[in-house]
C-alpha cells in the first residue's frame, strides 16, 4: 500500500510458505473525489474510455472528510492496467495503477472491513497525488493509517504474508519513510528549479505630507514597480531581465535593463555549474536506495519476530506433550505400585520431573505471549489482537548458494555498498569546487539599458523605452586575482584528503561485504546441515525415550533414565525447531545483504 503495490500477477513467496502461487487482477484508480456529483461524472467519462471494464464508484465514508473514488475493475495484467492509466492521463483524468487485493481478510478483523479498506485506499491515494505534486501537500493534509483496536477476542489465523502485509499498512517506521519520500522528491524539485526561469515582483509606494514653520508644504507621491527575471543555464551564463519603474505625481519612467553574466575561469562549464544539481540527482538515488534498506530491514524485523513467535510457540506445545508423557508414565507407575510390581518409591523422580515440566512450561507460554506482543508492535497492531501462527516450519529442500555468483550480485545491488559508491563520487565532486575555487575570477558582463530615470515628453512615460532617445549599452571584463589565499587552499587540501579516505572507506567496504557473504553462504551451509543433524537426532532420541520407557515397564531400567531420556527428546525436538528456523534466518539475513528481500515477496517499492 502507498509507495508500496503488495502483489504481482503472479505472486510467489519466499521458504517459509513452500513456494504458493496466488493469481491477482489489477486495477485502475481515477483519483478521489470530494463530492458524489463529481465522482458520478468522472465515473461516466472512464466508462466511455474503458467499455470493457467495470467501473465502480468506492465511497471511502471517512469521519473527517468524505472522499469518492472510481474504480477500473477486473484488469487481467499489469500491461493492461498500464494502458488503461495512460488512456485516462492523456485524457486529464489522475489515476494510478495497482494490483487487485487478494488481501480482503485483512480488514475482516476489525469491526468495520468496508470502512477500513477505504481509509487506507484514500491514504494510498493522498500519498499517490504527493508523489506527483508535492506542493499539493500545501493545500491538504496527508494522513496515514492507525490500526483499529480490535473489539473481539476471537483468534485470527495469521500466515507470514499476512504479517508482512499488514506491516507494510501499519507500522510507524515504513509510513515515516512514505512521508520523508515527499519531502525528498521535493528537494530534487528544488534543485531543477535552479536552472529555470526565477521571477519576481517588487513594489512600493510612498506618500509624503508636512508643515514647516507653520507653511504646509507641496504633498509628494512615488511609486516604484520593479518585475524581474532571471535564467542561469548549464555553463554558469546568468541571464537577468528587470522593467524598473517609478513614478512622481508628474510622470512614469520606467527603464528596461537586460544583462548577461559569463564566469570564464572561475565557475566556468556544466561540471562545475551543475555540482549541486548533479548531487542532488545521486542523493536522490541514495534515498531511493535508503528508502529500500529501511523497508527491507523493518521486513526482516518482522520476519524474524514471526518466526521467534512460532519458535516460542512450538517451545510451548513440545513442554505441554512432554508433561503429558510424564504424567502418563507416572500413572503407569502408580498402577504398577498399587500391583505391587514397583517399589513404593518409584514415582518420587516422576513427580519431580512432573513439577519441573509444569514449571518450563509456565515459562514457556510467558516467553510466547511477550513475543506475541514484540511481533504486534513490530507490525503496529492492537495489542490485544488474538492471533494464531502455524505450528510446523516448513524449509522445503534447502540448498546452499553458489559464494562467487552471490558476492558478483552483492557487489552490484548491496544498498549500503551502493551509496558509497555514489558518497565517493560527490566527494570527488567537491574537490572539483574546491579546485576550481583557486583559479582566477574573470567574469564578462554586458549590459543594455532603455528608458530614463527623469525628465519629460519624450524622455518619460512608456514611449522612453523605445524611441530611442534614452539608452546605454555596455561591456567588461571583470579580474580576480586570489594571492596568499589560505583559506581556499585549505579547502583544497582537505577536498582531496577526503577523497582518498573514501576510497580507503570504499576498499574497506567492499572487502567487509565480501566477507560478509562468504560468513552468510557458509552459515547457510552449517545450517542446513544442522537440520540434517537434528532430524537423525531426533529420530535417535524418540526411539531411545519408547526404548527406556518399555526397560521401565520390564522393571530393567530406573525412573531416572526415563527421566534423562525424556529431557533429551525435549531436547531433540526443540534443537529441530531451531535448526530450520535458523537456516530460515540464515537465508533471510543472505536476501537482505544482497537487497533482493522485496522481490522474495514480490513487494515492488514506487519511488
Amino acid at each position: 500500500m502507498h509507495i508500496l503495490t503488495r502483489c504481482l500477477a503472479v505472486l510467489t513467496f519466499s521458504l517459509c510458505l513452500g513456494g504458493n502461487a496466488l493469481a491477482a487482477h489489477w486495477f485502475v484508480q481515477a483519483g478521489a473525489f470530494g463530492r458524489k456529483e463529481v465522482a458520478v461524472m468522472r465515473q461516466h467519462q472512464v466508462r466511455s474510455l474503458v467499455p470493457h471494464h467495470p467501473v465502480e464508484i468506492l465511497d471511502l465514508d471517512q469521519t473527517d472528510k468524505v472522499l469518492y473514488t472510481v474504480r477500473v475493475l477486473h484488469i487481467e495484467s499489469e500491461n493492461v492496467a498500464m494502458e488503461i492509466k495512460k488512456q485516462l492521463l492523456a485524457n486529464q483524468i489522475d489515476a494510478f495503477a495497482r494490483p487487485e487485493p487478494d488481501e480482503d481478510k485483512l480488514y475482516n478483523w476489525w469491526p468495520h472491513p468496508g470502512q477500513e479498506e477505504a481509509r487506507v485506499e484514500a491514504s494510498a491515494t493522498e500519498l499517490d497525488q504527493a508523489y506527483a505534486q508535492p506542493e499539493k501537500v500545501i493545500r491538504g493534509d496527508i494522513k496515514m493509517p492507525i490500526a483499529p483496536d480490535v473489539t473481539t477476542k476471537k483468534i485470527v489465523p495469521m500466515s507470514l504474508r499476512d504479517a508482512i502485509l499488514l506491516l507494510l499498512r501499519y507500522n510507524p517506521d515504513v509510513q515515516g519513510r512514505e512521508i520523508d519520500r515527499i519531502v525528498d522528491r521535493y528537494a530534487l524539485r528544488v534543485a531543477q528549479n535552479e536552472f529555470e526561469l526565477q521571477y519576481a515582483l517588487t513594489g512600493s509606494y510612498a506618500y509624503s505630507h508636512s508643515r514647516v514653520a507653520g507653511v504646509t508644504q507641496p504633498e509628494s507621491q512615488s511609486a516604484a514597480l520593479l518585475p524581474s527575471v532571471t535564467l542561469l543555464n548549464g555553463i554558469g551564463t546568468q541571464f537577468t531581465g528587470s522593467l524598473d519603474t517609478t513614478s512622481n505625481m508628474h510622470s512614469v519612467y520606467p527603464q528596461a535593463t537586460f544583462s548577461l553574466n559569463q564566469p570564464l575561469l572561475r565557475g566556468f562549464g556544466s561540471e562545475v555549474t551543475q555540482t549541486n544539481l548533479n548531487n542532488t540527482y545521486d542523493q536522490e538515488v541514495i534515498n531511493q536506495l535508503a528508502l529500500k534498506d529501511g523497508i527491507i530491514n523493518d521486513v526482516v524485523t518482522v520476519i524474524n519476530a514471526y518466526r521467534q513467535y512460532i519458535s516460542a510457540n512450538n517451545q510451548v506445545l513440545i513442554q505441554k506433550q512432554s508433561l503429558a508423557d510424564a504424567i502418563k508414565t507416572y500413572d503407569n507407575n502408580a498402577a504398577k505400585i498399587k500391583a505391587g510390581q514397583l517399589e513404593s518409591g518409584a514415582n518420587v523422580q516422576q513427580s519431580s520431573q512432573i513439577e519441573q515440566l509444569r514449571l518450563a512450561l509456565t515459562s514457556a507460554i510467558n516467553n510466547a505471549e511477550q513475543l506475541k506482543q514484540t511481533l504486534l508492535q513490530n507490525i503496529g497492531l492492537d495489542p490485544a489482537m488474538n492471533i494464531q501462527v502455524p505450528d510446523n516450519v516448513d524449509i522445503g529442500n534447502p540448498k546452499a548458494p553458489d559464494t562467487e555468483k552471490t558476492i558478483e550480485y552483492a557487489l552490484k545491488h548491496n544498498a549500503s555498498y551502493q551509496e558509497a559508491l555514489i558518497q565517493f563520487r560527490i566527494t570527488q565532486r567537491a574537490l572539483t569546487i574546491a579546485e576550481d575555487n583557486l583559479r582566477w575570477q574573470l567574469n564578462f558582463t554586458a549590459s543594455t539599458t532603455y528608458g530614463s530615470s527623469g525628465g519629460t515628453g519624450g524622455d518619460a512615460g512608456l514611449d522612453s523605452l523605445v524611441n530611442g532617445r534614452n539608452s546605454s549599452q555596455s561591456l567588461g571584463l571583470q579580474l580576480t586575482v586570489p594571492i596568499n589565499d589560505l583559506q581556499t587552499r585549505s579547502a583544497v587540501i582537505s577536498a582531496k584528503l577526503a577523497v582518498e579516505k573514501a576510497r580507503i572507506n570504499l576498499a574497506a567496504l567492499k572487502r567487509a561485504l565480501i566477507t560478509n557473504i562468504r560468513n552468510q553462504t557458509r552459515d547457510i551451509v552449517s545450517q542446513i546441515e544442522q537440520v540434517k543433524i537434528s532430524i537423525r537426532s531426533l529420530a535417535l532420541a524418540e526411539q531411545s525415550y519408547e526404548l527406556e520407557k518399555k526397560k521401565r515397564l520390564a522393571g530393567i531400567s530406573s525412573s531416572l533414565d526415563v527421566t534423562n531420556s525424556q529431557n533429551q527428546l525435549i531436547n531433540a525436538r526443540v534443537a529441530l525447531i531451531n535448526a530450520k528456523i535458523g537456516y530460515l534466518n540464515a537465508a533471510t539475513a543472505l536476501s537482505a545483504t544482497l537487497g533482493t528481500t522485496l522481490n522474495d515477496w514480490q513487494i515492488e517499492l514506487r519511488y
